[in-house]
Parts: structure tokens; sequence; C-alpha cells
């Protein structure tokens, strides 16, 4: 997040200065692509940070949170450059790009108050900086005794090492030996965010899904396809559709409807409920429950949390690993 937010900063700090029309359009792609680069970073690197960091109860909508500020910036960036578009001087490129240094300068301010991860820590052995990060998150930090928190770092560091015990390289998946349910995983994250743009799944959903249905070692790289799939699929749109509507008219808007109808069944026969699961459940979801369909079995499907993924809570924290042990014994 940080990287994305300087690359941002560095890239509207192009232009707002004395250009020479030699090197107007140069410093304008300058603008574009560091710009471009560091929505990609941010938009495919916090939902993933604010999932993980954030309590079951809440997760979905801290993530949707986020998200909306992307929009609500999207929509600044449109009625700035409307509100200047009778502006025939310099000023009227000139402040649009130098007001995007705002918005970085703010979240860079505050970047230095944010707790890391603690499931990422794990991912990097960094175990005691995990301890007192899920502290902090916990409001225990003055407690790194806490039963709670002691069980909740066994439950994630279990779950990380079994994720170990069974990953595959990327030679097996290409011959078709990966287990199905990491096709699934890439199939759901990709399928929900492309469908993002016709406003399915009402916009922001797939955002939360996708931080979420990751397992822990390649939630951030799901994170980056997917969302490459998502600005992609925007791109192609934005070609396609004054095209379509010049030789189609409204019935190009059929093709919408049609495509947004045709995920209902998708949604209900294939995607699992993560509302009120933690982050570690997704595991069991695809560990135990290898079919493609759902919408069948009430665990993957219920609105509360299922009482196996409870119990198998529970097992990840009484299991005697020997680094969860040390959590229990610290």
């Amino acid at each position: 997040m940080i990287v994305g937010r300087i690359i941002n900063g560095f890239g509207s700090r192009l232009t707002p200065g004395d250009l020479r029309a030699v090197l107007f359009r140069v410093c304008l792609l300058g603008n574009l692509l560091f710009a471009q680069e560091s929505v990609g970073i941010t938009s495919s690197t916090c939902p993933v940070f604010v999932a993980e960091a954030s309590p079951t109860n809440i997760r979905g909508k801290l993530v949707v949170l986020g998200s909306l500020c992307t929009t609500v910036g999207f929509c600044l960036a449109n009625w700035v450059s409307y509100a200047l578009f009778d502006n025939k001087g310099s000023f009227q490129w000139r402040f649009p790009l130098a007001f995007q240094l705002v918005f970085p300068a703010i979240v860079v301010t505050f970047l230095p108050l944010t707790v890391e991860s603690p499931r990422w820590l794990l991912l990097r052995g960094r175990f005691e900086e995990a301890r007192v990060a899920l502290a902090r998150l916990r409001g225990v930090l003055h407690n790194l005794d806490d039963k709670n928190l002691k069980e909740d770092l066994s439950s994630i560091q279990n779950a990380l090492e079994k994720e170990r015990e069974v990953r595959v390289s990327i030679v097996d998946a290409v011959l078709g030996k990966d287990p199905l349910q990491n096709i699934r995983r890439l199939v759901l994250r990709q399928v929900a965010l492309q469908a993002r743009k016709a406003n399915m799944l009402f916009a922001k959903v797939p955002w939360v899904y996708n931080s979420e249905i990751n397992s822990l070692g390649w939630r951030t790289r799901g994170a980056a396809a997917a969302t490459a799939t998502n600005w992609i699929s925007g791109f192609a749109i934005v070609q396609f559709t004054k095209v379509g509507v010049d030789n189609l008219g409204w019935g190009f808007y059929l093709l919408f409807a049609g495509f947004c109808w045709s995920f209902l069944p998708i949604v209900f026969l294939f995607y699992p409920e993560t509302s009120l699961r933690t982050l570690e459940d997704m595991d069991e979801i695809f560990q135990h429950h290898s079919g493609p369909f759902v919408f069948r079995d009430e665990t993957l499907t219920q609105r509360n949390r299922p009482q196996a993924f409870t119990e198998a809570e529970r097992r990840r924290i009484t299991e005697t690993s020997p680094l969860a042990e040390a959590f229990r014994s610290v």
C-alpha cells in the first residue's frame, strides 16, 4: 500500500510545475503510467489487508468501505474534470493533476500508524511481531498472555502449515494434478470480479469475496489476478460499448442485462457462503467439499457459521504443531 501511494504521489508530481511544450506529452504519459500503476497496486492489496486485519463480524463492511473510497475518488475525478471543461487555460489540466497529491499525502501520513497483518507476518515467519500485531487488533496489547489471543495464533499457524503441506508446484497444476479446490478458487475469484463491471452481486460484493476466498499463502496473488481481470474487463467494455450502442441502440443494454441475469444460477450453484466465517474456514470449505456444486450442502450455504467449522477451529488450536505449541507456551 505504501508503494502504491508513493507512486501515485510521484506520478501526480510530474506535471503541476512549469512544463515546456516539448515535454508536455511525455509528462502526461508519465503521469498516466504512474497513476494507473498505483491504482493497480492499492486496489489489489488494500482489500486483502483489510480482510486479514478485520474481525469476522465486520470484515465485509470494512472491505466494502475501502472499495467505496475508490468509487468516490473516481466520481470526484470526473466531476473535477467536468467543472473545468470550459476553462481554456493551463489550469484546466494543471489543477486536476496536482489535486491528486492531496489523497496520497493523507494516506502516507497515517500509514505508519497501521498495524501489519498478523497472517502476513506469520507467513513470513515473524512470529513475535504477529503476536503483537494481533494483540493490538484485539485490543489486548497490555496482556500478551491472553488465552483467546494464543488460540487465534495457534489456529492461524496450524492452518498455514496445513496449506504448506498440500501445496503443489506450477508444473503439477499445468499437468492437471492440481486439486479441484484450487481450480475452483481461481474460477470463483476471477468470474466474480468480471461480473462487477455490470454491477452484478451489488457491485461491491466481489471485492469482499475475492479477498476472503483465497488461501493465506495465495491471497495477495489471487487478489492481484482478480483485480487485473477486473480492470482489463473494464477496458474492454469501454472499447466496445460505443460501437455496440451505435449499432444496436437500446438493444445493446439487453446484452448487459442478460449477462447479469446469467450469473444468478452460477452464484446459486457454485459459490459458497463466506459471511461470518474466519479466513481459515476457507481451507475447510475446499479441502472437505471438493465437488463443484454447493447448493445441496447446508454447511456451505447457511448464513451462520456451521458447527463443523467451529469444531475444525478447535482441532487446529489443540493440534501439536511445534510453532503453535510455542505460541501457547509464551
